[in-house]
C-alpha cells in the first residue's frame, strides 16, 4: 500500500491511499530504458517479478497525481510513503473481509496471497 501526502498552500494536508500491484507489461512500457550498465540487473529483477507499481486510482476511485515536490517543512508539498509488510495470510471470510486493505488476505485455503 502507498499513501500520497499533499499539503496545499492553504495549510490543509490531504492523504490518498493506493494499492500496489506487481508491474505488468503495460507498466513496463512506461519505464525509461535502463542504462547499459544496469540493464542486466533490471532485466533480472523484472523476470523475478520484483517490481511493484502503484494503481492509477486510489481506493475511492480518484486518480493518482504523481507530481512530487517540496519537503514537509515547506508550505506545500506532495510525497509518497510506501508500506511493505510481511505477513501470514488469513483466509478471507464474511467476518474479516472488512480488513482486506489492512492485512494479508487469501480467498481460499491454499494460503496463496491474492494480488
Amino acid at each position: 500500500m502507498a499513501s500520497v501526502w499533499n499539503k496545499t498552500d492553504d495549510g490543509k494536508e490531504h492523504m490518498q491511499e493506493f494499492a500496489m500491484h506487481k508491474c505488468n507489461d503495460s507498466d513496463f512500457e512506461k519505464f525509461y530504458a535502463p542504462a547499459k550498465t544496469i540493464y542486466k540487473t533490471i532485466t533480472s529483477l523484472r523476470e523475478k517479478e520484483y517490481f511493484w507499481c502503484l494503481d492509477t486510482n486510489d481506493f475511492d476511485g480518484k486518480p493518482l497525481n504523481s507530481r512530487l515536490f517540496g519537503r514537509e517543512t515547506m508550505d506545500s508539498y506532495r510525497y509518497i510513503d510506501f508500506r511493505f509488510v510481511h505477513c501470514l495470510p488469513q483466509e478471507m471470510n464474511d467476518t474479516n473481509k472488512h480488513l482486506k486493505n489492512e492485512t494479508c488476505m487469501v480467498e481460499n485455503s491454499t494460503r496463496e496471497a491474492k494480488e
